[in-house]
């Protein structure tokens, strides 16, 4: 009878899911919400835990002593389902590059919207000390990087591994010179090997597009320098085929060879990255694209670029927002407070 009466009870709450906001609540309230984690460390922007969040899960970033973790509370339906078949794949497979996941059940105490609290299963796996891949290829050689996804592909040729969703983002820079796939969800394993060689061309391919090669040489053919054209005019290193300039205070866009694509116009501009630059003008901050197109328009107050996310954090007043790739907007404008799912640099 107890059995079963825990069955009904967990049917009930199965597709009860936290939203981002209790997410972040119960990891700033730390061990008082999870069953058996404890004395874990979240990562934190001007004091508030920094959540960020995929189509499956909501996720922070923890270090429990001087490991580094990511722990994901599910949003969706199938979300726990599909990790579970990841963690089988990586444990089966045995792929010495992916980290294993655990799944920790009835981890989380959360509260609804009405106030019920509720519990759901938490997924965890370690992180690597190093950098997002889309960070380290403005400043790692080309060659080191292919070298590590090389090594990447010839473990999971080995292993028949597929991650079934990588890319940039997915992908850290370790400090000892490898390639760690994370957010493995989609993972699964007896991949064949154009299943493999499909899936890291991509990621080579993104790889090759920010030619790093170190350099001094101080002319514009010698695309990697910061280098001057003799009339005050300064020309940034190539970033994603694109080379930032500077003209009378204003900048701009060249092309690998010096070309100017983009007329100096912007009180600021970042470096192109995935063929997007964050601009400042008069009217405020926004995104354009390669033929200085706004995808998003140039009237906010701040707009931040996540690697990890590859989308945009936007703040107009005191309200932040998330733009994607597109310039559409995926959440709505809401307070920066210490609830915010909005990850400030």
């Amino acid at each position: 009878m107890h059995r079963l009466a825990q069955r009904n009870r967990y049917a009930v709450t199965v597709n009860i899911f936290p939203s981002i906001t209790a997410f972040a609540q119960a990891v700033a309230e730390g061990d008082g919400a999870f069953r058996t984690l404890r004395g874990f460390i979240p990562d934190k922007s001007c004091g508030e835990v920094s959540v960020s969040r995929t189509a499956l899960f909501a996720e922070v970033r923890i270090r429990i002593g001087n490991k580094r973790h990511m722990l994901c509370a599910p949003l969706a339906a199938g979300a726990t389902e599909r990790a579970e078949q990841a963690a089988h794949a990586i444990r089966r497979t045995g792929c010495a590059a992916v980290p294993e996941y655990r799944i920790l059940r009835d981890e989380m105490e959360f509260r609804t919207s009405t106030d019920k609290v509720c519990r759901c299963d938490i997924l965890l796996y370690p992180l690597p000390e190093g950098e997002p891949l889309g960070t380290a290829v403005t400043h790692i050689p080309t060659d080191i990087l292919r070298n590590a996804l090389d090594a990447l592909h010839a473990e999971f040729l080995r292993t028949g591994f597929l991650h079934g969703n990588l890319k940039a983002g997915n992908l850290i820079f370790t400090d000892d010179g490898r390639l760690c796939p994370i957010r493995c969800h989609y993972a699964r394993m007896g991949a064949s090997t154009d299943e493999i060689e499909a899936e890291t061309d991509t990621v080579r391919q993104y790889i090759s597009s920010f030619p790093f090669i170190p350099t001094e040489q101080n002319d514009i053919s010698a695309p990697y320098a910061t280098v001057y054209d003799g009339h005050g005019d300064e020309y940034a290193p190539l970033h994603d085929m694109m080379r930032r300039i500077r003209r009378n205070g204003l900048y701009g866009f060249a092309d690998a060879d010096g070309n100017t694509i983009i007329e100096p116009q912007f009180e600021y501009a970042d470096h192109f990255r995935e063929n997007r630059s964050v601009v400042e003008t008069e009217t405020g901050m926004g995104v354009i694209d390669r033929d200085g197109r706004y995808v998003i328009p140039a009237r906010y107050d701040i707009v931040e670029f996540d690697p990890e996310r590859e989308d945009y954090a936007v703040r107009l007043g005191t309200k932040w927002a998330r733009f994607d790739y597109a310039g559409r907007r995926t959440e709505e404008f809401h307070e920066h407070t210490e609830d915010t799912t909005i990850k400030t640099h």
